[in-house]
C-alpha cells in the first residue's frame, strides 16, 4: 500500500481521555514502520493504517456519509475492517457489523432495518447483499484514493460509534447501538492481558459480533499488532500462533480444545504465547485444568459480558487461574471492571439477594448501549428507570465479590418441582472423556411438567446410556437427563448460539 503523511489531527475536547482514534494516530507518529494488522493476503503498517482511515474517511464523504450515517461492513476479519471502523469515526458516522453467516432472506430484514448510507462486503459475501462496493482480496476501493483535511470531522459528545446484532437462543437480531464516549473509555483503559506495541495478537472471533470487535479496538488502542487468519483449521491456526509468534490470543473454549489436541498431536510449542483470554460460552473445568497445565508459561483470563452493556463487563485474572483452587474461584465468572456494577436480586420482587443467594445478575455500566436499535420498547424491558441491564443470567456474588454465573434464566428447566440449571448438567456431562460438546433443554412431560434431555457431540462413540449412568453417579438423578440425544453437531442460530428450539424438536414427543 502507498503511504503519504495524515493530515494534522483534530485534538481532543479538554478533559477527555484520549480515544482510540487518538492513540491510532499517535501510534502513527510513534511506530509509523511497525506492523499494525496482519490480513489475509496483505498487512499494513501504523502509518499506512492512519493513512488509509484518512482515504476511507475521503471515500465515504465523498459518498455523502456524514454524523450519524451507517455504514455496513459485511466481510470476514481482515484488514479492511479496522481501516473502514476509523475510517468511519473519522466522519462521526456508524459502523454497523453484519452477519455473512446469515442467509439473504434473514439478512435483508437486518438491512432493512440499519438503512445504511453505504453498504461495503468482502468478495465472499457480496452475493448475499447487493453491497455499494465490494473489497477485492487485494486494494480496497479507497486505497489510492486521496486524503481531504475536510473530511475528518471532530467528534462530539453524544456520538454513536457500533451497531451490533445480538440474539437469543429464538427470535430476530436485535440491534445493539453503543456510544463512541463509553466505547472509547472502555477499550482504552489498562486490562488484566496487558497488551503493549510489542505483542501480537490473534482474533479469531468474527468482528461482527461485540467480542471480536473489541479486541480489534484494544490492539488499536494499545499499538498491538492484530492477525487475522483465512482459515481456521487446526494446523493453520498453530501454525500462525508460531510462524507470527503470536503473544495474546482471544479463543472460545472449542477452540483452546482444538488447539491442545493439534499440540499433542504433533508435539508443538507456543514459547511466544502469553496470554489467552477466553469467553463467549461456558468452558468444561476439564478443558480449563487441562490448558493451564499444558500452556504452563501462558495466563488465562475469562472475559464475562454482554453486547447491551457495551461488551466487557467481568474478568476472570489469571491470579485466580489456580488449580487447587482453595477459594473455588476457577468456577467462578469474575469480578466487575472498573464502571461496572453487579447487583443479584430476587425474580419477581427485585430485591436484592444477599451473598451467595441465587438471583438476576442486574449490570450498571459506564458503558451501556444507547437501546435497541429503533426499540424504545424492547429496551423498555430490559432497561429500567436507572439505566441498569436485566442481565437475563442467573447466579450469585461470593463475599470477595466475584459473580458466579449458573445459566440463563430462561433456559431454566423445571422438572417435579426442582430447578435444574442447564450449565450445571452440562458441566457434569463435559466431564466424561470423549464429549466434544453438549447442550442441555427442557421438553415437556405430562407427569413432571418438564424432564431433562441432552445433545451430545462425541469424538469417542459414546452412547445415551453411558451419558446417563456417567450423571447419575455424580448428581442428584433429577438434574440428570432421561434422554440422549447423539448429534454430530449442534444446531446454532444465525448469530451462533445453541438452538435449544431446534433441539427440542430432536426429542422424543
Amino acid at each position: 500500500m502507498c503511504f503519504s503523511a495524515p493530515p494534522t489531527a483534530p485534538e481532543p475536547r479538554e478533559g477527555t481521555v484520549p480515544s482510540i482514534d487518538d492513540r491510532v494516530r499517535e501510534f502513527a507518529r510513534t511506530q509509523p514502520d511497525r506492523v499494525a494488522v496482519i490480513g489475509t493476503a496483505t498487512s499494513i503498517t501504523w502509518g499506512e493504517l492512519d493513512a488509509a482511515a484518512d482515504r476511507a474517511a475521503a471515500f465515504l464523504a465523498g459518498r455523502g456519509v456524514g454524523p450519524g450515517d451507517r455504514v455496513g461492513w459485511l466481510g470476514r476479519n481482515d484488514v479492511a475492517y479496522p481501516v473502514l471502523l476509523l475510517g468511519a469515526w473519522r466522519r462521526r458516522a456508524v459502523l454497523a457489523g453484519l452477519n455473512w453467516r446469515l442467509d439473504p432472506s434473514e439478512l435483508r430484514p437486518v438491512l432493512d432495518s440499519v438503512e445504511p448510507a453505504l453498504l461495503v462486503a468482502d468478495a465472499r459475501s457480496a452475493g448475499l447483499a447487493e453491497p455499494d462496493h465490494v473489497v477485492p482480496d487485494g486494494d480496497p476501493p479507497w486505497s489510492d484514493g486521496p486524503i481531504d483535511p475536510d473530511a475528518i470531522l471532530v467528534p462530539e459528545p453524544g456520538d454513536a460509534a457500533l451497531l451490533f446484532f445480538t440474539s437469543g437462543s429464538t427470535g430476530a437480531p436485535k440491534g445493539v447501538l453503543l456510544d463512541r464516549g463509553p466505547n472509547d473509555a472502555c477499550y482504552t483503559m489498562p486490562m488484566p492481558f496487558a497488551m503493549a506495541p510489542s505483542s501480537t495478537a490473534l482474533i479469531v472471533p468474527p468482528v461482527f459480533h461485540v467480542a471480536g470487535s473489541c479486541w480489534v479496538q484494544m490492539a488499536l488502542a494499545s499499538g498491538t499488532t492484530q492477525l487475522f487468519l483465512a482459515d481456521a483449521a487446526p494446523a493453520s491456526i498453530v501454525r500462525a500462533l508460531r510462524y507470527h509468534r503470536v503473544t495474546h490470543a482471544l479463543m472460545v473454549p472449542t477452540l483452546i480444545k482444538t488447539v491442545l489436541d493439534e499440540l499433542s498431536r504433533t508435539g508443538a510449542a507456543l514459547p511466544d504465547l502469553r496470554h489467552i483470554a477466553y469467553g463467549s460460552m461456558p468452558i468444561p473445568r476439564p478443558l480449563l485444568e487441562a490448558a493451564v497445565k499444558v500452556l504452563a508459561g501462558v495466563g488465562f483470563t475469562q472475559a464475562y459480558g454482554l453486547t447491551e452493556a457495551g461488551g466487557l463487563c467481568a474478568h476472570l485474572e489469571p491470579s485466580d487461574h489456580v488449580l487447587d483452587d482453595p477459594d473455588g474461584r476457577l468456577g467462578a465468572t469474575g469480578r466487575p471492571i472498573p464502571g461496572v456494577r453487579f447487583t443479584v436480586v430476587r425474580p419477581g420482587t427485585g430485591e436484592e439477594c444477599a451473598p451467595g443467594e441465587q438471583g438476576e445478575v442486574v449490570i450498571a455500566s459506564d458503558f451501556m448501549m444507547r437501546g435497541y436499535w429503533r426499540d424504545p420498547a424492547r429496551t423498555g424491558e430490559v432497561l429500567d428507570a436507572a439505566g441498569r441491564l436485566r442481565s437475563g443470567d442467573l447466579g450469585h456474588l461470593d463475599a470477595d465479590g466475584y459473580l458466579h454465573i449458573a445459566g440463563r434464566a430462561d433456559d431454566m428447566i423445571i422438572t417435579g418441582g426442582e430447578n435444574v440449571h442447564p450449565a450445571e448438567t452440562e458441566r457434569t456431562i463435559m466431564a466424561l472423556p470423549g464429549v466434544v460438546e453438549t447442550a442441555v433443554f427442557g421438553v415437556p412431560d405430562e407427569h413432571w411438567g418438564q424432564r431433562v434431555c441432552a445433545a451430545v457431540v462425541t469424538d469417542a462413540g459414546l452412547t445415551p446410556a453411558e451419558v446417563i449412568g456417567f450423571c447419575r453417579s455424580r448428581m442428584a438423578h433429577y438434574k440428570c437427563p432421561s434422554e440422549v440425544i447423539v448429534v454430530p453437531s449442534l444446531p446454532r442460530t444465525p448469530t451462533g448460539k445453541i438452538s435449544r428450539s431446534r433441539l427440542r424438536g430432536l426429542a422424543a414427543p
